[in-house]
């Protein structure tokens, strides 16, 4: 993973109040970079975050991480207690997409007094008045950026070391530098699995978890450039290719048409649909496409 979002998110949160966002879909690694932040700012670090089982729960994120049960029908009160038991510390939350609207508001309010990390995954499903707010009050928003080539490859090497060579460049080009892809592809080769069935792995699991949080039609353009293999114009996959942009799910070439950041969160869209949508969305882009 380059180091450019940690060494910025770091020079941020050394001295003065700071909001720092962390953000990238499903699989990035926005875990793992929080946590390394975390651990090189200086300064206690008061760890928490949202649930997804418990997403609904007032103040939760915040209370996990001071430890505290919080007032968290007033968002001024709410921020000034965590506020007090932070101080001079960080107060670090991860899957902000799981926190309930009290803790979204709160962190423009602590923004001014504390330094705040968080991390947010894309697509969420927070109310837009709230993200809005959140990205005015951030100091930095900074996207997770895919493992490099090399990066990758040793993060293959990693999980499975004795995978030949051909069948390890494979992984690394169909998983995009996505970590959570390259473990899962691996895995699969190194088990002389498929890459996508009808069984989803449990890594596949995760990623299908947070696509479930994509607008329908977007999960629909998500599957069909699954499906298709290749790159395809906006006009080609609806009105859901927008949401794919903003949740930084895909990318566009030179002459316009999109592409997926990794070919198996897009397999794994595809692989989330029933025999009988797949065959329909299968016939569809046969009308639609011309021979490739």
């Amino acid at each position: 993973m380059t180091d450019e979002p940690e060494v910025a998110a770091r020079t941020a949160l050394r001295q003065a109040p700071a909001l720092v966002v962390l953000s990238g879909p499903p699989g990035c690694g926005r875990s793992t970079l929080l946590r390394r932040i975390a651990a090189a700012v200086p300064g206690p670090a008061h760890l928490g975050g949202g649930l997804a089982m418990l997403s609904e729960v007032p103040a939760l994120a915040l209370s996990r991480a001071v430890r505290a049960r919080l007032p968290a029908d007033d968002v001024p009160l709410l921020a000034e207690a965590v506020r007090s038991r932070v101080r001079g510390g960080l107060l670090v939350l991860d899957d902000l997409q799981h926190a309930d609207p009290a803790t979204i508001a709160a962190l423009p309010h602590l923004a001014r007094t504390c330094r705040v990390l968080v991390a947010v995954r894309t697509p969420h499903r927070l109310a837009e008045p709230l993200a809005a707010a959140l990205r005015d009050a951030a100091t930095r928003w900074l996207p997770v950026p895919p493992l490099t080539p090399d990066e990758a490859s040793a993060l293959v090497r990693k999980t499975a070391g004795g995978l030949p060579e051909q069948a390890s460049a494979a992984v690394v080009a169909r998983a995009g530098g996505n970590p959570l892809a390259i473990i899962a592809l691996a895995r699969q080769a190194a088990a002389g699995r498929a890459p996508i069935g009808e069984d989803i792995d449990q890594v596949a699991y995760a990623i299908a978890a947070a696509l479930a949080d994509l607008p329908r039609p977007a999960r629909t353009a998500l599957a069909a450039l699954g499906l298709l293999g290749r790159p395809a114009a906006p006009a080609l996959l609806g009105t859901g290719a927008a949401d794919l942009l903003a949740a930084g799910l895909v990318t566009a070439e030179a002459g316009g048409s999109l592409l997926p950041v990794s070919a198996y969160v897009a397999e794994t869209a595809a692989g989330l649909l029933d025999t009988a949508a797949r065959a329909d969305l299968h016939a569809r882009l046969a009308d639609l496409t011309p021979p490739a």
